[in-house]
């Protein structure tokens, strides 16, 4: 009998201290119960009353304590009914104007501070259907990069404290809660996990920065502001701005002194993004698979390609092309082309892949305030550094799963050129561009090679001619190449094929 009193106390008992103080408490009083029982049972008789009797104490006092807060825990997870606290106005339209400023840049620095935030997460938490939260405090930890958090329930009288870490995954904001509080009592793994549902909703920035188009690309935390740095998967890249300003002066009347190299793999035969024939060429990526400046789809680098290698192998290929204008690493994980790709190859038999991503990662922030001017500074530096973190773990799912549908097609990596490679003499914009754009190379073949995929080097053949082969020196300059430029990447992917 003192035996089954015994493990009945340290089960409750060692449960009561887990939640009170933690796991490694409640075993070292689990263990002391149970040997108090054994000593009770087997010992002199001298014992077992006073043990029996701390140990019937301890499992009533226990069990009562245990049950209160139970109750106060579930009735403070369940209960929805009541209001939610108002969001600062003058703090929520502070947040919404610099989120909605974000529109016609191709890149961003968008900083909240801790009030704004704070506004934006209680305005979701008012928005939110059936939440039991009242309330959540916010405290930015610069130190610790991560955000303390207070969540006031509307019943129970019980709070949950505790902090969270935030990280860029797959373009968007991810929060992961750390240990949490409530009350006195630490929360159990199933109410952990129903109060971080509740904040992942109602602390999320990603549908917001959706409106915009936005990929994240880098998150900093000070004891005042959430810094989000990415970009916007929009086409109008580098079309504007002091850099493209200064290069453009520097070749006003020489537009004429660079020469196209002649064509080499010439004009494709399909101008459709969806064309019959088994295998097929599939093409994915961004701007540049989508064939955007030139007016036929032919003289893309896609259709190009598709002749060549059908003309090569001798076999009738058919052509899926689904480039995406804008893309970057993280809308390629986000946006839907990657799933298009992956049903795609899981219906219809592919000979080759072919992949273009990554300078939307880069090349919008040349026109940035840290890189608009000078691309050598600690600033500009920073920013690039960043985003080839990003880039690389962005890269390495998106490729990791294109291998894997992919099954036994060639897969085929398009590295990006520079477009201010244009060939009139290098300044030091074109320099410290080129060099970005080589570190941007040098990640995704990386990436690509210890995947088996094959590299195609779309960046040296470029190297100083982009005033022929681009519409840089367009009355409206533009990054994209013409059918020339086009060209020269189609012979790249074939020497790489």
């Amino acid at each position: 009998m003192l035996i089954f009193l015994a493990v009945l106390s340290a089960l409750v008992v060692g449960a009561l201290s887990w939640l009170l103080i933690g796991p490694t408490v409640a075993a070292a009083v689990a263990v002391l119960m149970l040997i108090g029982g054994l000593v009770a049972q087997f010992g002199d008789r001298s014992v077992r009353r006073p043990i029996g009797t701390v140990l019937l104490l301890a499992l009533l006092a226990g069990g009562t304590y245990g049950t209160i807060v139970a109750v106060d825990l579930v009735e403070a997870l369940t209960t929805t009914d009541g209001t939610v606290d108002m969001a600062d106005q003058s703090q929520l339209a502070s947040a919404e104007d610099k989120l909605e400023g974000l529109a016609g840049q191709s890149s961003f620095q968008l900083e909240l501070t801790e009030p704004e935030l704070q506004a934006v997460v209680q305005d979701g938490l008012a928005a939110a259907d059936d939440v039991p939260v009242r309330r959540v405090d916010l405290d930015l930890r610069g130190a610790t990069s991560d955000v303390g958090f207070r969540a006031v329930f509307k019943a129970g009288g019980v709070e949950a404290t505790g902090n969270a870490s935030i990280a860029v995954v797959d373009g968007g904001i991810d929060l992961e809660l750390g240990p949490l509080e409530f009350g006195s009592v630490q929360v159990p793994s199933l109410a952990a996990g129903a109060i971080q549902s509740l904040l992942g909703a109602v602390t999320d920035l990603n549908a917001a920065l959706e409106d915009q188009q936005a990929v994240v690309q880098s998150i900093t935390v000070t004891d005042d502001a959430l810094i989000v740095t990415g970009t916007r998967g929009t086409d109008e890249v580098l079309t504007d701005g002091d850099l493209l300003a200064a290069i453009r002066d520097q070749a006003t009347g020489a537009i004429d002194a660079v020469q196209a190299p002649p064509e080499r793999i010439g004009q494709g035969r399909l101008a459709g993004l969806d064309e019959p024939g088994e295998p097929i060429v599939l093409a994915i990526g961004d701007s540049l698979a989508a064939n955007v400046g030139v007016d036929d789809n032919r003289d893309g680098f896609v259709s190009r390609f598709h002749r060549f290698v059908a003309d090569a192998d001798g076999v009738p290929y058919g052509l899926v092309n689904l480039g995406v204008p804008g893309e970057t690493s993280g809308s390629l994980l986000t946006g839907g082309q990657l799933e298009a790709a992956e049903a795609v190859l899981a219906s219809r038999p592919a000979a080759y892949v072919v992949v273009d991503i990554g300078a939307n990662d880069l090349l919008g922030h040349l026109t940035s305030a840290e890189c608009g001017t000078d691309l050598a500074n600690a600033s500009c530096q920073r920013l690039v550094d960043e985003t080839l973190v990003t880039y690389r773990t962005n890269l390495e799912q998106a490729m990791d799963r294109l291998v894997a549908a992919a099954g036994t097609a060639r897969v085929l990596f398009l590295q990006t050129y520079n477009p201010f490679s244009l060939g009139l003499g290098e300044s030091a914009q074109e320099r410290e561009s080129s060099t970005m754009v080589s570190r941007l190379n040098a990640v995704a073949a990386e990436v690509a090679s210890a995947r088996g995929i094959a590299v195609a080097d779309g960046f040296t053949p470029l190297q100083g001619t982009t005033a022929a082969t681009t519409h840089m020196l367009d009355a409206e300059p533009d990054i994209h190449p013409n059918a020339a430029g086009y060209d020269v990447l189609a012979g790249a992917l074939v020497d790489a094929r």
